[in-house]
């Protein structure tokens, strides 16, 4: 164990302590080189970080844009979409909730009327109770 922390130490001390070197970029008669040390005569160092302008690097990376602008229209008609579907669905979903209500409104009392009638008219409401929890049972329970 005393081995292995001491390797993995000596790894990061040579790790974090190696120097770090310059490259230097140097063009002569059209020749780009690489080099550690400064251009000599009759070469001209050229900054090695920026790229060098190159036209068709520009015309990707602006095909590359507007396929961004395009991907990004699209996702946000998408989301446009599913938002006006959600809506949708959450009209539909109160108007069924609304009338399952107002249908068990019903259902109740067309039992309350069968309970408080007598005779032939207790026959008539109880069919009408019935009927009511039909239509409640056809509409509001789920398949």
């Amino acid at each position: 164990m005393h081995t292995l922390l001491s390797t993995l130490a000596m790894l990061a001390l040579l790790l974090f302590s190696s120097p770090a070197m310059a490259i230097y970029k140097c063009e002569s008669d059209g020749k780009t080189t690489y080099s550690d040390v400064p251009c000599g005569a009759g070469m001209r160092e050229i900054d090695a970080d920026a790229p060098p302008p190159d036209a068709e690097a520009q015309r990707r990376a602006q095909q590359e844009k507007a396929a961004l602008q395009r991907m990004e229209a699209t996702r946000s008609r998408q989301q446009a979409a599913d938002e006006k579907e959600r809506q949708r669905a959450l009209k539909k979903r109160q108007a069924r909730q609304k009338q399952c209500s107002e249908l068990a409104l019903r259902l109740k009392w067309a039992r309350e009327d069968a309970e408080q009638t007598y005779g032939r008219s207790r026959d008539k409401a109880l069919r009408n109770a019935r009927r009511a929890e039909e239509r409640y049972d056809l509409r509001c329970t789920p398949s």
